[in-house]
């Protein structure tokens, strides 16, 4: 690392922040739409809205929040989910590479990553988008809420929006 004429140290540390074998970020995703429904409810009405065509939606990653918005978007119109789930789990190379590591993580291009470090199951599950995150997050929204539809349901994206949004958005 560059030293700004003060000094500088870079620490690489381990700290787990999921249990990677459990469920990923499914948990975490989950949490966000139980706990956040207004939130996740205006994501997808804007992102729904006809008078917006054409939206843009993305947050640090491209994983996370936007996944979730993707999914339920999907989900909303009828995508099975084997496909809605292979859709974020492209995302998952370009979360491990050096770009992302370097823009998310604040390190330097020049700077040197232990790989040990960034192959623990913990950093692969942070950075990239594991198939298993996003069916821990279906499979706890559907424990809670029964359906997918039911969850849209109970934010207001009830089945007349979801018919509405498919007729626009599916092409046959």
């Amino acid at each position: 690392m560059a030293n700004s004429g003060i000094f500088a140290v870079t620490t690489f540390c381990n700290l787990p922040l999921c249990t990677p074998a459990v469920d990923g970020f499914g948990g975490l995703y989950f949490e966000m739409c139980h706990k956040n429904p207004q939130a996740v409810s205006a994501a997808l009405r804007i992102c729904a809205d006809a008078a917006r065509q054409p939206v843009l939606f993305h947050c640090t990653s491209g994983k996370d929040r936007t996944g979730i918005t993707a999914a339920l978007l999907l989900s909303a119109v009828g995508v099975p989910r084997d496909l809605i789930v292979g859709d974020y789990h492209e995302s998952h190379q370009f979360g491990l590479s050096s770009e992302h590591i370097t823009q998310t993580l604040g390190v330097a291009q020049d700077e040197q990553v232990p790989d040990s470090w960034l192959r623990t199951d913990e950093m692969l599950m942070l950075l990239g988008a594991p198939k298993a995150s996003l069916l821990r997050f279906f499979e706890l929204l559907e424990a809670e809420y029964g359906t997918t539809e039911a969850y849209l349901d109970s934010i207001g994206c009830d089945e007349a929006w979801r018919t509405e949004l498919e007729a626009r958005w599916v092409v046959a």
